[in-house]
Parts: C-alpha cells; structure tokens; sequence
C-alpha cells in the first residue's frame, strides 16, 4: 500500500493522518484491553489527581502531551540520526526510548505505548523529508487523535 510507514510518497496529509491514527490506536487499544484483563499490571497508565478539572485533563493528554511528546521526539530523532542512518533502525530506537520513557511511570505504559510511538515515528521520518513543520504537524495530528480516546476513558473513569 502505498504511503505507509517510511515510503517516498506518502498519501495526501488528511488521509495519511487518519489512516496512520487508526493503525496506532486500534492495536494500542487491544493490548490495553489484554493487560488489563490479564491482571499482570494494576497501573496501565500515569496517575492523575482526580480533583482535576476534566477539560485541564483532556488538554493535557489529547493536546499538550502531543504537541511536547513530538518536539522532544523530534530532538531526540535528530541527535540518533548522528549515528543512525536508516530510517526504521531510527524509528525503532525512537521507539524502544519512548516506550521505556512511559515504563518509568508503569511497566505496562511502556507497552502499550511502543506501537504508537512506532507509528508516530515512522510518520515523522516520513514527513520529515519535505519540511520539519510537516513532520511535526502530521505526528501530533496522529498523536492528538491517538490520545483522544484514552483521554476521555480518563475522564470518565475519574469521574465514577
């Protein structure tokens, strides 16, 4: 299929994002919905204090996380690109950093966040090449709607 991944044209920037948006959160949610019910994990995800208002919530995961997750990505990107140059060994050491960042919250984050962040920075890598705001648009695009889903389930879930 064309435009996936770490291809040389992508598909147009809407389809691209909600196609790369799907392929990050419907597996993300699987293996959410297995580690909850394998009761391994207690803590799938960070700890909110619940007396926080929800709309601060929800813009702190489904927009500001994104927004500072892939600056810092793209930073970290840059300074692996020193001394890797193929783009999937980049994406995937990007990958394996972000997934134990989210690990030193709880083990469990860490994976459940690896496909995103797969996703996240192969759609980088590949936007990347026609211009740095691109790359970043797109990948917070993905990561916004990535996060949009798992933020309102926050929401609810501290409001119970």
């Amino acid at each position: 299929m064309k435009g996936l991944f770490l291809t040389d044209e992508p598909l147009k920037m809407k389809k691209y994002i909600f196609l790369m948006a799907l392929i990050s959160l419907i597996p993300s949610l699987l293996l959410s919905a297995l580690l909850s019910v394998s009761g391994l994990f207690e803590d799938i995800g960070p700890d909110f204090d619940p007396r926080t208002p929800a709309f601060v919530l929800f813009l702190l995961v489904a927009v500001a996380s994104p927004i500072i997750e892939t600056l810092f990505m793209s930073f970290i990107i840059f300074v692996l690109s020193f001394f890797i140059k193929s783009r999937l060994p980049l994406a995937i050491l990007s990958t394996i950093i972000w997934a134990c960042l989210h690990s030193l919250q709880s083990p469990a984050w860490g994976l459940v966040v690896w496909w995103p962040f797969f996703i996240f920075s192969c759609a980088y890598l590949t936007w990347r090449k026609m211009s740095w705001c691109k790359a970043m648009w797109v990948t917070i695009c993905i990561h916004a709607l990535q996060n949009f889903i798992p933020s309102i389930a926050l929401i609810i879930s501290l409001g119970s």
